[in-house]
């Protein structure tokens, strides 16, 4: 008795470090199983697949699981019931006890071999997916980045209960790109990853999966567990040895590679298979080797592995409906050192195109889902020699000056998931927009990351660009926001106050909390208006963005270009993100080449402000005054900056940016590094375009010059105005 009770402990224990770490998208492996420890923790392994696949199994289980539909749909969430045994269930009383709240009616039974679907919004459900017909609502919402969901029974004990994750080694493309998770066999174990996978992956986002039927990804039991797949250090002219540790308590038949090569100019190739061959270990579970060939310098790998039970049963991983169906090695040197990272943008198959939802014209264009999956590469090269990070599977589609550049659903860079990647009319631009977002930054406010890269497209080297994060439920989280909040973009165009805000995130909800909020501004006076400014907004924040949009003269960043979210959590509410900052710093159209306007007024933005008499620049009209740098107040900050209150926070803080930021002491050796960094990235550019290097370079030194002046001219100006 007491040998069979230790075996089952230390299988658990094993199963846990097992399991941990099954998977990664950069290659790097994790500790491996060598030595006396490794072969006990194989062993172990082995162990446990061999036992826990005959305990714990209950003939009710979770089935299914959509805990992120796309486009944010969280009404579409929904956990399903499978009942695996011959007879009947009497659910009667049944609870979920974490993960949501529902406990089952009276009466409710399961027949044998069916299926029961708990919904978050029943409607809703029977609206998408045709026919099905679901019990609910259940409360609370499933979290994004996965929980505990457990199932007890009328007694209180637990009948079935999974963590599932939106990280390798859980499945990737049911974090809102459609597919929902599915149970592969009922009688494998539920906390098994290799036991759960992704249901259908459109080709666009929209709700896929088998709720109230059979799955389609059904096996009759659980596949293979794969972890650690990584490939070997790259060498020049030698080959390549892709790694993998597998698990199968029933043996394992077969283990192979398949991989193509990838061309950086024709692109993929065809895939190929080459055995794996076992290194060490048992039948059971063992790490495993295939040798495939040297792959030239420039180019890449894609490589997947596939097992084969001895009971028949197959895995792919990573899974084909998964959003990386690969993991890619970039055959790379040590690159030569740049002042500025490197972006290798890579492009295959047909160049994705941006999405338009609207015109200039202010009508709206057809909303697209976005596609689930890219089939383009980046490769960023660092300044420090480390080691190139790639990112495959990407989406690259053109837009203004440049591209957008998605990087996937569990990639960063810099923290950033979409990248901006610009270089738009004027060299100046390229400058000015960075500095904007560094001093809001310093001022405290969450503006997009942003810099400089050296781009490479396809082959053909461009120059320096910039580039900047986009704001998205990524830049939410980073700056610890909540993303189910709403986010709304202020443009220019459009012929309504909604047009001119376009609902980024929760779509579906539309305008009204954004109405009415700025209808009870525009209510609202004196003390009044005051405390509800100050319930409803983060005045310490907006006035911060407020106070450093007139340092840099921000004329722009009032009616539109900056971003509003609010959060459904109270604690956090309506605040104010920068966006598009080119024209600034002394810049709009019809501006000096010198940038030496230094006199937008301080009162700027503000409900009652009219445009001075003596406008700067030259006769060259805007669409609501004489200079083309005057706009009227928008439909936040009218309100808000004329409120007396809110407007003497808001001078307070502009007061104390003057003297701890806005300074040649503190912002000069910004704008001297940018300068330094930049120069030899300018002069490469220049002979890459076949330009005058030599004016290119006195152009770029003038425009460094500019924002010195600026700082001084600007600050000196207000400081006149705050007496």
């Amino acid at each position: 008795m007491l040998l069979p009770m230790f075996l089952l402990f230390a299988a658990s224990r094993c199963v846990r470090w097992a399991r941990g770490g099954i998977g990664s998208f950069s290659g790097r492996p994790l500790p491996g199983a060598t030595g006396m420890l490794g072969a006990m923790r194989l062993f172990a392994a082995g162990v446990s697949l061999w036992f826990l696949p005959a305990i714990g199994w209950a003939a009710v289980v979770l089935n299914e699981i959509a805990y992120h539909p796309p486009d944010e749909r969280d009404d579409l969430q929904f956990v399903e019931l499978h009942n695996a045994t011959s007879a009947a269930a009497d659910l009667s009383g049944w609870k979920f006890t974490a993960g949501i709240q529902f406990t089952f009616p009276a009466g409710t039974q399961l027949a044998a071999g069916g299926y029961l679907v708990v919904g978050k919004n029943p409607a809703a459900l029977a609206e998408v997916y045709k026919g099905v017909k679901a019990i609910g609502p259940f409360g609370g919402t499933l979290k994004h980045g996965g929980e505990r969901i457990t199932l007890g029974d009328a007694a209180g004990k637990t009948v079935d209960s999974v963590k599932y994750g939106d990280h390798s080694p859980w499945p990737l493309s049911p974090d809102g790109a459609g597919p929902t998770l599915e149970r592969v066999s009922a009688t494998g174990r539920s906390e098994d990853p290799a036991n759960w996978a992704p249901s259908t992956l459109p080709e666009r986002e929209t709700p896929t999966g088998s709720p109230g039927k059979v799955n389609g990804r059904r096996q009759a039991e659980a596949p293979a567990a794969i972890a650690d797949l990584s490939a070997g250090l790259w060498r020049k002219g030698a080959p390549v040895s892709v790694l993998a540790r597998v698990e199968d308590g029933r043996g394992i038949e077969n283990v192979t590679v398949q991989w193509q090569l990838v061309d950086p100019v024709s692109g993929p190739g065809r895939e190929q298979s080459t055995p794996a061959k076992r290194t060490s270990g048992s039948e059971t579970s063992g790490r495993f080797e295939a040798v495939l060939p040297a792959v030239g310098e420039g180019h890449f790998l894609r490589y997947r592995l596939l097992v084969q039970s001895r009971s028949g049963i197959t895995r792919t991983y990573p899974d084909p409906q998964d959003l990386r169906t690969h993991q890619t090695l970039a055959a790379w040197t040590n690159p030569p050192v740049a002042t500025i990272p490197q972006f290798f943008l890579y492009q295959f198959g047909v160049p994705e195109a941006g999405n338009v939802r609207f015109n200039p014209f202010g009508l709206r264009g057809t909303p697209l889902s976005d596609p689930t999956r890219g089939g383009s590469l980046l490769v960023v090269v660092p300044t420090n020699k480390g080691p190139v990070e790639v990112f495959d599977f990407i989406r690259i589609a053109a837009r203004s000056g440049g591209w957008k550049v998605r990087l996937g659903a569990d990639a960063r860079w810099n923290g950033a998931k979409s990248l901006n990647v610009i270089f738009e009319n004027r060299s100046r631009w390229v400058l000015s927009e960075h500095l904007g977002y560094e001093l809001f930054r310093r001022a405290g406010v969450p503006a997009p990351a942003s810099g400089h890269v050296r781009v490479t497209l396809d082959g053909k080297p461009l120059g320096y660009h910039l580039w900047v994060e986009q704001p998205n439920r990524a830049f939410l989280q980073r700056h610890r926001r909540d993303p189910r909040g709403e986010l709304f973009k202020a443009v220019w165009y459009g012929q309504s106050v909604a047009d001119r805000h376009e609902k980024k995130t929760q779509v579906r909800t539309g305008h009204r909390e954004f109405l009415r909020m700025i209808g009870d501004l525009d209510k609202l006076t004196g003390d009044a208006q005051w405390n509800y400014i100050n319930e409803h907004f983060d005045v310490a924040e907006t006035a911060s963005y407020y106070a450093t949009c007139l340092l840099i003269q921000n004329w722009d960043g009032y009616f539109n270009n900056h971003y509003l979210h609010q959060s459904p959590e109270a604690k956090q509410k309506w605040q104010i993100y920068p966006w598009d900052l080119d024209k600034t710093w002394g810049d709009f159209d019809g501006a000096t080449a010198k940038h030496d306007w230094y006199s937008m007024p301080i009162t700027y933005g503000m409900k009652g402000d009219r445009e001075p008499a003596n406008a700067a620049g030259p006769p060259m009209r805007g669409p609501w005054g004489n200079s083309a740098w005057w706009r009227p107040g928008g439909v936040v900050s009218a309100p808000v900056l004329a409120n007396p209150e809110y407007r003497r926070r808001m001078l307070a803080r502009l007061r104390e940016l003057l003297n701890t930021e806005f300074t040649a002491a503190q912002f000069g050796p910004v704008i001297n590094d940018l300068e330094a960094r930049l120069l030899p990235e300018v002069r490469q550019r220049l002979e890459l375009r076949g330009n005058d290097v030599a004016a290119g370079e006195r152009r770029f030194k003038a425009d460094i010059e500019s924002f010195r002046r600026q700082v001084q001219g600007r600050g000196d100006f207000l400081r006149a105005e705050l007496k």
